[in-house]
């Protein structure tokens, strides 16, 4: 896309001068996930331009995976507050487009050496097909030397939306850890270990990423704890462990009681929690004594 935009400002210069410097437009957070009718955010950021005077950026999606419910073109982007023009506030959810062109005026420039948000989107889920988020042609222009120039290096990163894996918590569902079923302050005992069984769904259509959330309820009131996460194959099953620590002195003694909820991970650090809470089959508590 070329930088027409700027023509709606005409005291500024040409653009016959070229940038030195490299833009980077990005998908943040890179990976995204969720089930049908779930909501989350995604930001287009833009970095490594100072003195920047314009942007045209765009976001393409599948329209049968996501919707765009709602865009945020500039009241908390990086032209917030500052004297500007939009000229292009797309949003097509017909062809999975949100595109967002903008113009300074006055001689105005805003700094993006550093990450700065140039759009920001919330998508609904509608449907349980993957997709990625492609960031489209970008241009962007800035002032160097009070010549607007064309950014002659625009690097983009895209982002990717997936459908979380189905991760079973299968029987015994969760356990301590073998002689950590009693704890004892006097001994310096400060943690115990517990255990969570899952299973990939075998009906999966890909290998996928699965923990559990601890979920523990004892002297001091309820507390999660989430687990490892573990590489599974469609069909296999794997078990993942989690610490709960518990601070040495009185206010810990008493019984806890637990539950586990699954984790359902599209990497291992990005992870959707299930919505059933399965309590462990043998026993699901655990003493901590003086």
């Amino acid at each position: 896309m070329a930088l027409s935009l700027l023509t709606v400002v005409p005291q500024l210069p040409s653009l016959a001068v070229q940038a030195q410097t490299t833009a980077f437009v990005s998908v943040n957070p890179a990976f995204a996930a969720g089930d049908v009718g779930s909501s989350f955010p995604v930001e287009v950021d833009l970095s490594g331009v100072p003195s920047m005077v314009a942007y045209d950026v765009s976001l393409q999606y599948n329209p049968a995976s996501l919707m765009a419910t709602s865009v945020d073109f500039d009241t908390s982007t990086v032209v917030a507050g500052s004297n500007h023009f939009n000229v292009v506030t797309l949003t097509d959810n017909g062809v999975g487009e949100v595109r967002y062109a903008v113009t300074l005026l006055s001689g105005s420039t805003v700094d993006a050496s550093g990450t700065v948000a140039a759009l920001k989107i919330t998508f609904q889920v509608v449907g349980a097909v993957d997709t990625p988020l492609t960031i489209g042609s970008s241009t962007v222009a800035q002032l160097i030397s009070g010549v607007v120039t064309n950014v002659d290096s625009v690097v983009t990163t895209n982002g990717l939306f997936l459908v979380p894996p189905n991760i079973l918590v299968v029987p015994p569902n969760s356990d301590v850890a073998a002689g950590q079923r009693v704890r004892h302050l006097k001994h310096g005992q400060d943690h115990t270990d517990l255990i969570g069984y899952i299973q990939l769904d075998p009906n999966a259509n890909r290998p996928g990423f699965g923990g559990v959330i601890f979920d523990i309820t004892g002297p001091g009131g309820e507390v999660q704890v989430m687990s490892d996460v573990a590489f599974m194959f469609p069909g296999n099953s794997s078990t993942v462990t989690g610490t709960f620590f518990f601070p040495l002195d009185s206010s810990s003694i008493g019984t806890y009681t637990y539950s586990v909820i699954a984790m359902r991970c599209v990497t291992t650090t990005f992870c959707v929690p299930g919505s059933t809470s399965f309590l462990s089959l043998n026993g699901p508590f655990f003493k901590v004594k003086a």
